[in-house]
């Protein structure tokens, strides 16, 4: 039987909402123009990125930091406005916060996948994996309005989930660090900036994983029914899911019976994210 790779973006997307997961891997669209909030945070994920394998790679921290700054690729990916912003707020966390942290990289952006049920496969890339303190600790930047409280994430199950795939790959982690950064208004800067640690204890694991197992089963039985006898998409509609989110106006004129045609010419395209092939 081929093995479906269903990414923690799609069971993100469907706990989130259903319709929403529909439109994205499904129906398989997305908007054309994107907000300003994900380019900023894709363009500093980005910046991130090439610094702490720069870094990996044995060089200074001046030299990480003008290769990741001075991507030539941030242009040709994200507007100017985004990049600017993200670019500021990035300098700034090198300069002022990296000395700070002891942390060692190990691992940047590393892809994995692992055999969580019969013809299901769950494919999942981190961030960061640093040593700190004698510990592999994963490390997930978050470009967010604000920090999350340390309820909030205590709750999220993404680091929860890797760290259990990462442990049935051999691979000993049991803590993380959600790295926030604060695209709000601030007048102290370092004020934006904010280290929150998770501790992923064996029960934490391995519920978050059973959650992961339901819904990615929930979502290839969904898939594998034919269009004819697939149950209706719920929406979850409330001001958090729909205020930012691409597929609002399409949600919206479907729901009031409007005609969507011209819509989805101008406004949408075929996606380039998440996993859709299969694999032996």
């Amino acid at each position: 039987m081929p093995n479906e790779l269903i990414s923690h973006s799609e069971v993100e997307a469907f706990s989130q909402c259903e319709k929403k997961h529909e439109y994205a891997h499904i129906q398989k669209i997305q908007p054309k123009k994107s907000s300003l909030a994900l380019d900023r945070g894709n363009a500093g994920h980005l910046m991130f990125e090439v610094f702490f394998k720069s870094l990996k790679e044995g060089l200074p921290t001046a030299e990480a930091k003008q290769l990741a700054l001075m991507n030539p690729e941030l242009m040709q990916q994200y507007p100017m406005v985004a990049v600017g912003e993200a670019l500021g707020w990035v300098s700034f966390w090198i300069d002022n916060i990296w000395p700070t942290l002891g942390w060692k990289v190990v691992a940047v952006e590393q892809k994995y996948e692992i055999q969580v049920g019969e013809g299901l496969k769950y494919p999942f890339k981190f961030d960061l994996l640093v040593e700190y303190k004698g510990e592999l600790v994963l490390v997930d930047h978050k470009f967010t309005y604000d920090a999350y409280s340390e309820d909030v994430c205590r709750i999220l199950p993404q680091m929860p989930r890797y760290a259990g795939a990462m442990r049935k790959l051999g691979i000993n982690v049991r803590s993380g660090i959600y790295n926030f950064i604060r695209t709000r208004p601030l007048k102290n800067p370092m004020d934006r900036y904010k280290q929150e640690p998770v501790k992923f204890g064996d029960t934490r694991v391995m519920n978050s994983i059973k959650e992961l197992v339901q819904e990615m089963k929930t979502i290839k039985e969904l898939e594998e029914t034919p269009i004819e006898r697939r149950r209706l998409s719920i929406r979850t509609a409330n001001k958090m899911n729909c205020d930012h989110c691409g597929f609002k106006e399409l949600c919206a004129r479907e729901l009031e019976g409007k005609d969507t045609t011209i819509l989805r010419k101008l406004e949408f395209e075929e996606n380039s994210y998440g996993y859709t092939e299969e694999s032996e």
